[in-house]
């Protein structure tokens, strides 16, 4: 009998495997918005309602050297600008642990992953 509760423990831990494997293969696909900021300014509204097409606004910044990486509003990573072939890209070089930004996602605790620290 001690055998056959083994054999259920096993089986429902696979189960249970099997269905955290399949919320994490559909989190994998979810799209999330992402947004890479090279500057940001205050502008009177006045000067926001003459924008009209061809408008240029312009910043402080003398090249977009720097910019920061947002994923569904969540400061993610920072870079820098570059361009390749003839567009702009964001080449990442502080990236934080996904264990720190997952949860401000909603996406860790369906997981139960919050509780696993960030170094390892």
């Amino acid at each position: 009998m001690a055998g056959d509760s083994e054999a259920e423990i096993d089986g429902s831990a696979s189960a249970g495997e099997q269905g955290l494997r399949s919320r994490l293969r559909s989190l994998l696909e979810r799209e999330l918005p992402v947004t890479v900021v090279f500057a940001e300014r205050s502008v009177p509204l006045a000067e926001i309602a003459a924008y009209e097409p061809g408008s240029l606004i312009s910043t402080e910044e003398t090249s977009p050297a720097r910019a920061t990486l947002f994923v569904a509003g969540q400061e993610i990573g920072r870079g820098v600008v570059v361009q390749v072939a003839h567009r702009l890209a964001l080449r990442i070089d502080e990236l934080r642990d996904p264990r720190e930004f997952l949860p401000a996602l909603g996406a860790a605790g369906s997981l139960g992953v919050e509780g696993v620290p960030a170094g390892g």
